[in-house]
C-alpha cells in the first residue's frame, strides 16, 4: 500500500511540476492496479484463514497473478470467487 502512496505522488508532482498530464495518468493508473491488487491480496489471505469453509487455496491466488491477466480480469473474475456473501468482519470464520 505504500507503493500506492508513492505511485499517487508521483502521479501528482508529473502534472503539477512537469505538465506531463500522460505520464501522470500512467503513474495514477498504475498506482490504482496496485492498490487493488493489494486489497484482493488481503481479502483473498483473509477468506483463506478465516473462512470455514474456503475452498480457495494460496497457490490459486497466486496463479491470480503469474499469468499475465488484466486489472479488469482480476476484479471481474477474483472478487467474485472469494464469494463474500454473508461476510462480517466482526464475526470469526463468517
Amino acid at each position: 500500500m505504500a507503493e500506492y502512496g508513492l505511485r499517487s505522488i508521483a502521479a501528482r508532482q508529473t502534472v503539477e511540476q512537469d505538465g506531463n498530464l500522460t505520464a501522470s495518468f500512467l503513474e495514477f493508473y498504475t498506482a490504482t492496479e496496485m492498490f487493488l491488487d493489494s486489497v484482493l491480496l488481503m481479502m483473498a489471505w483473509e477468506h483463506i484463514e478465516h473462512h470455514r469453509h474456503s475452498k480457495l487455496t494460496v497457490n490459486q491466488v497466486v496463479q491470480w497473478f503469474s499469468g499475465r491477466t488484466s486489472l479488469r480480469s482480476r476484479i471481474t473474475n477474483y472478487y467474485r470467487r472469494l464469494n463474500l456473501k454473508g461476510w462480517n468482519p466482526s464475526v470469526q470464520g463468517s
